[in-house]
């Protein structure tokens, strides 16, 4: 019976001291649902947004880890980090849709849809749950603009 325990023992400590806010899940549905629109475009970094995007997450959300970077899950501060993390990106005509995750007291994932005029200006934010098919809900955002 001591040996199931100490393996078993092992494992739960290699769970708890790996860094919970670099995991990332390929097969999460915010990586793998598929839109309804015809992307023009779809990112899977930040660091191939244009840069009215990365502008208005600048001045809106503030500094963003991009996907699969580190970043504090919770409000207990593990390391100097951004407390937003990318998701996904993608631009449908006009509009850019701009999933991420925040971290803190309470964590939440975002869908923010931004419009392309003379500038980007916000027309929707929408909390989803971790359950949530992304995809739908975006979908459902950008037909209620057009």
């Amino acid at each position: 019976m001591r040996r199931r325990a100490v393996p078993a023992a092992c494992a739960f400590l290699l769970l708890c001291a790996r860094p919970a806010g670099a995991w990332v899940m390929p097969n999460d549905i915010d990586f793998s649902c598929t839109l309804h629109h015809a992307a023009a475009s779809d990112l899977n970094s930040l660091k191939k947004l244009p840069g009215s995007v990365k502008t208005y997450i600048a001045g809106s959300i503030g500094q963003m880890a991009d996907r699969g970077e580190f970043f504090n899950v919770t409000d207990a501060v593990e390391k100097p980090a951004p407390s937003a993390r990318f998701i996904r990106a993608g631009r449908i005509g006009d509009y850019w849709f701009l999933w991420y995750e925040r971290g803190g007291i309470a964590y939440s994932k975002h869908i923010v849809v931004l419009h392309l005029d003379l500038e980007m200006t916000q027309v929707a934010d929408k909390t989803y749950g971790g359950q949530d098919d992304p995809c739908p809900l975006t979908d459902a955002l950008i037909d209620k603009q057009r």
